[in-house]
């Protein structure tokens, strides 16, 4: 006996009569759309004014592209659901677009609500795109913040497999090292593949961590002189003012290296302020009338055991 189909939500319904209704719109003198009552009966129904985000975004996605603008210039549907269906599809030509539409309309742009569009695959039915590192950068570098809800999408974009390339993206914008490391770690049994691509990726970065409220640490991974791997982890503890430098290389017992500040270049001290600082931390100031430090010896002697 065959089994009858189960009948459509009724938010399946709602899409397909707006589709069906979108194509009974006609175009003014200025080629905009005017768009029928019913459309306007659809889009004021209890329906619609009661779907979330995505549920909205999902909406967008499955409606024709030539209607959308003006959708949202009618006032149907939020101008953020544009730019984040943009964002979810990873057509960065569509996002900048979005963005410039949303910043000409005087509609509110939050980079840091569109990160989750960006880091993770979203469900759109058969209009499902692909996240891309090149829309997640542009929001990065628009102000987005790698951080943001304490690192709870760069869980959920490693959960998910994020293109490793993404990854670099959220360390060179300022993504705290533990989120991505402890990430990682929780996953090692069950995706053994991506986390040893992803944890060779990483190593060509700077892992900054926020130990404390006060303290840094910068991790680095460069080759030693034998082509092994190694790690430099300085540690900038701004409450006791001294900066504690630990060399790890291949079969060698560590080497341990502390300064007080006034003997360490100022700059490599104001840069770790300003990174604990934007994770954050809340470290003393540096002290007034610092003098600018010499580069330490120990820098100068890992140079010479790094391959240019």
């Amino acid at each position: 006996m065959a089994q009858q189909a189960s009948s459509p939500s009724p938010f399946q319904v709602l899409i397909s009569d707006l589709q069906a209704e979108l194509r009974h719109s006609t175009r003014d003198a200025q080629g905009n759309w005017n768009f029928t009552q019913k459309t306007h009966t659809l889009f004021k129904g209890d329906l619609f004014t009661s779907l979330n985000a995505n549920n909205q975004v999902y909406l967008l996605a499955h409606l024709p592209k030539e209607y959308r603008v003006d959708l949202c210039k009618s006032g149907f549907l939020p101008w953020w659901a544009l730019t984040s269906l943009a964002v979810a599809q990873g057509n960065i030509d569509d996002v900048k677009n979005g963005l410039q539409l949303m910043q000409n309309n005087g509609a509110k742009i939050v980079h840091n609500s569109l990160l989750t569009w960006a880091l993770t695959p979203n469900d759109l039915g058969k209009h499902t795109g692909k996240p891309s590192a090149d829309v997640l950068k542009l929001l990065l570098e628009r102000g987005a913040d790698p951080n943001y809800k304490e690192g709870a999408y760069i869980k959920e974009a490693i959960n998910t497999k994020c293109d490793v390339s993404m990854l670099l993206h959220l360390i060179d914008f300022g993504a705290d090292g533990a989120y991505i490391v402890q990430s990682l770690s929780e996953i090692k049994d069950s995706s053994p593949h991506y986390v040893k691509a992803a944890s060779a990726a990483i190593l060509t970065r700077t892992l900054r961590i926020k130990a404390s409220p006060d303290t840094l640490e910068d991790i680095r991974y460069p080759v030693d002189h034998t082509g092994g791997a190694s790690q430099i982890k300085t540690v900038f503890n701004f409450k006791s003012r001294r900066v504690t430098e630990v060399y790890q290389f291949q079969q060698q017992p560590p080497q341990i290296l502390s300064f007080p500040f006034s003997d360490y270049d100022l700059e490599y001290l104001q840069e770790a302020h300003a990174h604990l600082t934007r994770l954050g931390g809340k470290p003393p100031e540096l002290p007034d009338g610092m003098r600018k430090g010499t580069p330490v010896l120990a820098k100068m002697q890992i140079i010479k055991k790094t391959p240019a």
